[in-house]
């Protein structure tokens, strides 16, 4: 049985991207990269503990949400103190004690959990902390949980991807490089309120995307690297007026 956490703990790190950096329970960092919990597909509750660490000289506010990525029909997931959704039934879930203070130099923490319910695969989740005064300051980690694999939790990213400019009032660039691994890639682009607008599929291990003026509204988007029923990157990026 898994005990919901989420506390506050005093520690000290080095500086970081917008002063904010995730950890996975071993103090890793896992900022811009996906985490892997192995396990069996009979296991009733599988769960991980998220650490993000204000790492800055100021205080922070902080939000947080949560995105499914290739998330098995049939299975189970919460995180934090909320209650277990169905698999497609919550694309994209913000955090109910949104927003949290994280004070200079403090850790905020909480737990991410999957329920397989007998079935074997790999079911990832995606969550993006934001600055709530300024939500284009972000970052993010993948979280997945792997019931049909043995081996021991890993964040090895398999691809990478540059976005120019960012923000853009005009065309926007990705130039895309994947590991020869990643089959099916293919790039997905979601607005604010997590519903899927733009998609393309990838066809070779270099690839630049254009994103061309006018195909999207102005505002906040999420992109991700999909492939192998996996999400493989992911970040973002801001259309400007």
């Amino acid at each position: 049985m898994f005990t919901c956490v989420m506390v506050l703990i005093l520690s000290r790190s080095a500086v970081a991207q917008f002063d904010l950096e995730i950890l996975d329970p071993d103090s890793n960092v896992i900022t811009g990269s996906t985490y892997t919990v192995y396990g069996m597909p009979n296991t009733s509750t599988l769960g991980t503990t998220v650490r993000s660490e204000n790492v800055g000289s100021s205080d922070l506010t902080i939000g947080i949400k949560r995105y499914e990525n290739g998330v098995q029909v049939g299975t189970h997931n919460f995180f934090g103190c909320m209650g277990a959704v169905d698999a497609g039934d919550h694309p994209l879930l913000f955090d109910g004690f949104s927003p949290h203070q994280i004070l200079a130099e403090d850790m905020y923490s909480f737990g991410v959990y999957h329920q397989p319910n007998g079935l074997a695969g790999v079911s990832c989740y995606l969550f993006v902390w934001y600055d709530f005064n300024n939500p284009l300051d972000s970052v993010w980690a993948n979280i997945c949980f792997d019931t049909q694999s043995v081996g021991v939790n890993e964040h090895t990213p398999l691809v990478t991807c540059e976005v120019y400019p960012n923000p853009s009032q005009g065309p926007l660039n990705l130039a895309i490089t994947l590991d020869g691994s990643v089959s099916e890639p293919r790039l997905t682009v979601y607005d604010g309120q997590g519903r899927l607008v733009w998609e393309k599929a990838l066809m070779s291990k270099k690839e630049k995307v254009v994103i061309n003026e006018g195909e999207l509204n102005s505002g906040l988007y999420m992109y991700q690297i999909v492939g192998n029923d996996r999400t493989y990157h992911a970040d973002r990026f801001m259309i400007a007026d």
